[in-house]
Parts: C-alpha cells; sequence; structure tokens
C-alpha cells in the first residue's frame, strides 16, 4: 500500500489542521464526528494521519464538514495531483498539474 489517494489526503491534511487549530483531541474529534453521523474512534482518526489508510468514506467528510462548521468543499481545497502530489522536483513544472517549484 503507497498511502492515501490525493483527494483523502487533501482531506486528512485539512481535518488534521482544523482539529489542530481548534485544539481538538483525536478523542473529542471522534466524539464529535460519531455524534453527527460518522460513528468512529480516536485509533481510526490515528490511522487516518499515519497514512494507513488510501480513502475515506464520503460519510467521514460530511460529518467531518459539520464539525468544523465548513463546507464540504473546503475540506476538498487544494486536492494534490496525482502525478507530483503537488510538489515536482524543484526547478520543474509537473505535466500533469502544471504546478511548478522553483529553486
Amino acid at each position: 500500500m503507497h498511502g492515501p489517494l490525493p483527494a483523502t489526503a487533501t482531506v486528512i491534511r485539512q481535518v488534521r489542521r482544523m482539529r489542530t487549530q481548534r485544539r481538538m483531541s483525536a478523542a473529542a474529534l471522534a466524539e464529535a464526528l460519531s455524534a453527527n453521523g460518522y460513528p468512529t474512534t480516536r485509533a481510526v482518526l490515528a490511522n487516518q494521519d499515519c497514512g494507513r489508510v488510501r480513502t475515506v468514506p464520503v460519510d467521514f467528510v460530511v460529518a467531518a464538514a459539520r464539525v468544523f462548521g465548513v463546507t464540504v468543499g473546503e475540506l476538498l481545497e487544494d486536492i494534490a495531483c496525482s502525478v507530483c502530489r503537488g510538489e515536482p522536483p524543484e526547478g520543474f513544472t509537473c505535466n500533469t498539474c502544471g504546478t511548478t517549484r522553483e529553486d
């Protein structure tokens, strides 16, 4: 297994960022997600954060959006390219997404 797919990686990154900004523990997030229609545990969230999952269910995305008071679209912002993952080598431009990384 090679880690999360691009959309999943983006959602996990956004959820982690929002949780950290709110000083919310993983256990508290698991409780909030469960209360918003996505029963889960802190261990499941830890597996996501560590890249042990390739995808997350759409129900997770919807529940996370509810917990953080954002739209589903906001959780999907900045989806990384599946080829360069948003970070082409320095001095190169990804032929797939057009992202350029300067020296």
